[in-house]
């Protein structure tokens, strides 16, 4: 009996892989559009730094305690724990009814696993908590950014790395999931801050507005510095949200646009800068794919 246990939880990895497997050649071919929504905010190397630390080391111990300290366990302590983490998460990562409903499910199924002799309690303490764990890494950002395809794999990916992750734990310590989360999170997130970027100037020529520009990657060493110079505006090493700054007066129009990329910086040369419009310069820099809206609401600029 106890083999065909083990052979059968032993699904989990095999399906977890898989699903990790068909995530990262799909993505490699441009199939799931990957999505920087988590350094959408980024606008210095500090905060940068500080959304790392968070990604790799924080967050993986903090979602291990929420999500796997409970399974396999009969140790209160740890069920408390981890049932009060759990708990904060989500209800702060979803609206009050599908938090409550997948609040109900995760108690479900501890409580199932606790009182219940049945072989299959743990299948579905796993499963559950899976489900959730993938679910709390989605929000209407994310959700209104990419595709449907895009969006299924994801929830897919996610589902298949929680049972990678619980596979770990009913077979080995529990600090081993959280080193394994520690790892996934950094890999995926050095695959996601060294994007390419291209440094040759480019030239953008819209209908009232050229400008050229070159990027360059966060991590360079060189200061950030902003000056005119004869109807030019010249911008170093910064982003294109200061430009914004710069440019546009009104704050709630702002508020609505990131950088498409918070991970690059540029240098960049705005021939008569003051005499564009400003929903021409906006709609410039969105067609060319370097600002985008924060959701699908429409930016009024006749207050402009």
């Amino acid at each position: 009996m106890s083999r065909l246990i083990n052979k059968r939880r032993n699904i989990y990895l095999v399906a977890g892989l898989f699903l990790s497997i068909l995530f990262s050649v799909l993505m490699f071919f441009e199939v799931v559009n990957v999505d920087r929504q988590l350094f959408d905010s980024v606008t210095s190397k500090k905060t940068l730094i500080i959304s790392l630390i968070y990604i790799t080391i924080f967050a993986p111990i903090i979602e291990e305690i929420a999500f796997r300290l409970n399974i396999n366990t009969k140790n209160k302590w740890f069920i408390v724990v981890s049932f009060l983490v759990a708990s904060g998460i989500i209800f702060l990562s979803f609206e009050i009814v599908l938090s409550s409903i997948l609040f109900l499910a995760f108690v479900f199924s501890i409580l199932f696993y606790f009182k219940s002799k049945k072989s299959y309690a743990l299948d579905i303490q796993i499963i559950v908590t899976s489900i959730i764990f993938s679910l709390m890494h989605f929000s209407g950002d994310i959700t209104t950014a990419i595709n449907f395809l895009s969006l299924s794999l994801y929830f897919l990916y996610f589902v298949g790395a929680g049972l990678i992750l619980a596979w770990l734990r009913i077979n080995y310590k529990f600090y081993s999931n959280v080193i394994a989360h520690i790892l996934i999170n950094s890999i995926a997130t050095i695959v996601t801050i060294f994007p390419s970027f291209d440094s040759e100037t480019k030239t953008i020529d819209c209908d009232e507005l050229q400008f050229f520009y070159s990027e360059r990657h966060i991590f360079n060493n060189e200061g950030s510095s902003a000056f005119l110079k004869q109807d030019t505006l010249v911008l170093k090493n910064t982003n294109i949200i200061y430009m914004l700054d710069l440019y546009l007066k009104d704050e709630d129009v702002k508020s609505k646009y990131i950088q498409t990329n918070g991970l690059i910086f540029y240098d960049l040369k705005l021939p008569e800068f003051y005499d564009t419009s400003p929903q021409a310069f906006l709609d410039c820099l969105e067609e060319h794919e370097l600002i985008k809206r924060k959701s699908s609401v429409q930016v009024d600029l006749d207050v402009l």
